[in-house]
């Protein structure tokens, strides 16, 4: 009987796994954290102070070059709203830099082409979000504002994903997991980013143009509900690769939670309890203004875990095989007759 399952031997020539640089990872940290601590951070409390139209002109800063602007005279007579919007405006250029160098990072040592292009559209939306920034100036509009900082909750989610797809752990995660689990955090976590989107909306509008109110609080505990359970199913599945998001998910929504009770007491004031609202205060800039970054974290969070959920349910990769040796027979080795040669020699 012979058997015709083919056999396959290691290849001397056969590629093994690529080795990946770890600059790019730590360059999309790096954009990270300048982004939201610098970037989102400055914008938010630029925005709660009112100073975004500190300069009418753009991208020239009270006419002359941004990169050469005296700011330190601002200090000297007590121009806050000056000072705050043209460090915005430094740390946005900052932010582009970076995203530049992530973009040259991941064409020069990353063999994955759809995260080379995830870095290009990173840097696209960098540059959309800073002339959406400028255009606010210049056409003099609350829509703009609004929209701005919308976007710039999308650049940040996007700057995130950049961070996990470069990261060891998604290259070490495992994968073809179809647990009920899995699936199940799946459609949680899409279900509640369509929500927190449409939650931002009304936050804008709220935080802009003081309206929709109400629609906003009953958006927040849709996703506070929606929010909880997500990251309650991710940590139900036992995998380790979400379970640390899952951990962040909820962490971030109990200090967005937090911080959202604060922003309405220090804007609206809680007259059941004897709160003032006093404007401008420094609990209400952080309240109000952490409130928006946490708002940032947690899309990007919900962005995260969707993608490791996904991640964990795909196919594995088809590695390439060797080449099949020749097929073996399974026939036991049997004595066999042998002739003597005319020369009387055994062959």
């Amino acid at each position: 009987m012979i058997d015709t399952a083919p056999q396959y031997a290691p290849r001397a020539d056969a590629p093994g796994p690529p080795v990946r640089s770890p600059w790019p990872h730590r360059v999309a940290w790096l954009l990270v954290l300048c982004t939201v601590i610098g970037t989102v951070g400055l914008g938010a409390t630029v925005t709660t102070l009112g100073a975004g139209m500190a300069f009418l002109d753009w991208p020239t800063s009270g006419g002359e070059n941004m990169l050469a602007y005296n700011f330190f005279n601002d200090i000297k007579v007590g121009r806050t709203d000056k000072v705050l919007e043209h460090v915005h405006r430094l740390a946005g250029a900052t932010t582009g830099l970076l995203a530049i160098a992530l973009v040259a990072s991941l064409w020069i040592s990353e063999p994955r082409r759809w995260v080379r292009w995830l870095g290009v559209t990173v840097l696209g939306m960098v540059i959309v979000q800073g002339l959406a920034g400028g255009l606010r100036v210049t056409e003099i509009s609350t829509t703009l504002a609004m929209l701005h900082g919308h976007f710039g909750a999308c650049v940040v989610a996007a700057m995130f994903a950049c961070v996990l797809v470069t990261s060891r752990a998604w290259a070490d995660s495992p994968r073809g997991l179809r647990s009920s689990g899995v699936t199940t955090t799946t459609w949680l976590t899409g279900a509640t980013l369509a929500a927190l989107l449409l939650q931002y909306a009304l936050g804008g509008v709220v935080r802009h143009f003081g309206g929709a109110l109400f629609e906003h609080l009953g958006g927040a505990v849709l996703v506070g509900l929606l929010a909880a359970a997500a990251g309650g199913a991710a940590l139900a599945t036992g995998e380790r690769f979400l379970r640390w998001n899952a951990a962040a998910v909820l962490g971030v929504l109990g200090g967005q939670i937090v911080l959202g009770m604060l922003a309405w007491a220090t804007r609206f004031g809680v007259a059941a309890v004897g709160t003032v609202a006093v404007q401008h205060s420094p609990l209400q800039i952080v309240s109000r203004g952490g409130h928006t970054v946490f708002a940032m974290l947690l899309l990007s969070a919900l962005v995260c875990q969707f993608l490791r959920a996904r991640r964990l349910a795909s196919d594995p990769p088809v590695r390439e095989t060797a080449a099949p040796l020749p097929a073996r027979s399974s026939v036991s080795s049997v004595p066999v007759n042998r002739l003597p040669t005319a020369s009387g020699a055994l062959r």
